[in-house]
């Protein structure tokens, strides 16, 4: 998978992928909204075969922040 996911803190609200994405990131499941990037990882990485690769582009505060290191 090679994706470049939407960015920007806060902007992604469906109830349905905060809760795919929480069963990954436990600390974003009681938030009303979160960052569409991580959603996306998420859902790239379970979108994964066995023996896929994922190519995707991050901004620096989701590969050093918390939910990450979750992740």
């Amino acid at each position: 998978i090679l994706t470049n996911p939407p960015f920007g803190g806060g902007k992604y609200a469906d109830p349905a992928g905060i809760r795919r994405t929480a069963l990954a990131i436990p600390s974003l499941g009681k938030q009303n909204t979160i960052d569409p990037a991580l959603a996306c990882l998420v859902r790239a990485i379970n979108l994964l075969s066995n023996d896929g690769v994922l190519g995707i582009v991050l901004p620096d505060g989701i590969v050093d922040g918390r939910h990450f290191d979750e992740l």
